[in-house]
């Protein structure tokens, strides 16, 4: 290999990384499911939480628009298509008011939180950090046949000078419940604006 051979080769590395995301260059109903998947499990708006001997939690900020996108291309791929029904519908106004906060959990126990001290360590023990003001729950939203997700919502209240969400959430029905989830909010951006 010559060295301007090599030289580009390097350039053409450069720029794929220095290229857009394809959440900000694709429509999201050109989004693949592999792509979909990748925004709600590999983004910077996802993570995965694992403890010791506990059971690894796949999370997202679900008020941020672009996991709205993927959540809705993925509630049309679904195999298990059913109507989220009443309560989502209350969920989705609340999203659209845009002034919450929105962590997806896909529990492995639905009915957990069906068990009252469950729910009560749930309302109890999560809470927002943003700088240095902290928030509980403002409520939750449990899983559904028609929605998957365990939906902690709390109130949106980010300042320009914020540089992350800490999150500390009880999860029912899992060792180890309690979680600890950090998004840095600086890597938050789609179409280039914020979007948490």
């Amino acid at each position: 290999m010559t060295r301007a051979t090599s030289s580009l080769l390097l350039i053409a590395a450069a720029a794929a990384l220095a290229a857009d995301p394809f959440w900000n260059v694709k429509p999201p109903a050109d989004w693949s499911p592999e792509e979909v998947r990748e925004l709600l499990e590999h983004s910077p708006w996802s993570t995965v939480s694992t403890a010791t001997m506990g059971v690894a939690l796949k999370i997202h900020l679900a008020s941020a628009e672009p996991i709205i996108e993927a959540e809705a291309r993925e509630r049309q791929a679904s195999r298990y298509h059913v109507e989220p029904g009443p309560s989502f519908e209350e969920y989705r106004e609340m999203l659209r008011a845009g002034n919450v906060i929105v962590l997806a959990i896909r529990i492995p126990d639905e009915k957990a939180m069906s068990d009252a001290i469950e729910s009560r360590s749930l309302e109890r023990d999560s809470l927002l950090h943003i700088g240095k003001r902290m928030y509980k729950t403002i409520t939750n939203f449990p899983p559904s046949p028609g929605d998957p997700y365990l939906r902690y919502v709390f109130p949106r209240d980010v300042k320009p000078s914020d540089k992350a969400l800490l999150l500390d959430v009880y999860v029912p029905g899992v060792t180890y419940p309690q979680r600890h989830i950090e998004f840095d909010l600086r890597n938050m951006t789609y179409r280039g604006k914020p979007a948490y």
